[in-house]
């Protein structure tokens, strides 16, 4: 499964934007997170690198906080989005307004960016050390790609498909909604 940054347009409704995130990101890290960690796991004996726990145990955390993301998403936020879309008055939310989630998903966008930055560190900048072996080279260029993705993910919630819900929910209600 390859990540597809692509797939998304400025002009995408909330429903395209909400199945566009579960089906080319959400799907994605699924797919290609419990294998890069596997492979991360393999990795011990082919390769001696000193950081090869610290990747492993981030790379683990990282995972885990994106399951239970992802899962707020798909079962709470995403839904509740795509009500505001087709709805014709304010739409009620057990935590207030569409502001209170979206506020919640920022504070985990950036801890995940903030892993991202460490993963970054962690790889060199996914570059392998000299004598690294090509099986190691070949998992870096994997989690390379893994970690652009996430990027863009965040990028299409955060100015995509969250400015889209909060102005909507902001002229259902009839007011300006502070972020």
């Amino acid at each position: 499964m390859t990540p597809s940054p692509a797939s998304t347009s400025l002009s995408q409704s909330i429903p395209e934007l909400c199945q566009d995130l579960v089906e080319n990101h959400h799907e994605y890290i699924r797919a290609v997170g419990p294998a890069l960690l596997r492979q991360a796991v393999d990795l011990g004996p082919h390769d001696t690198r000193a950081d090869l726990p610290a990747l492993i145990l981030l790379l683990r955390t990282l995972l885990r906080d994106l399951d239970t993301h992802m899962l707020k998403e798909e079962a709470i936020l995403f839904p509740y989005c795509q009500r505001l879309a087709s709805a014709t008055e304010a739409v009620s939310m057990h935590c207030g307004n569409t502001a209170n989630p979206i506020r919640a998903m920022d504070a985990e966008h950036k801890h995940c960016q903030s892993q991202l930055i460490t993963l970054a560190r962690l790889t060199d900048n996914y570059t392998p050390a000299a004598g690294s072996s090509a099986v190691y080279a070949g998992w870096l260029e994997q989690l390379k790609l893994f970690a652009e993705d996430l990027k863009i993910h965040i990028y299409k919630e955060d100015q995509l498909l969250f400015p889209l819900a909060l102005a909507r929910d902001a002229e259902l209600r009839g007011a300006d909604m502070v972020s």
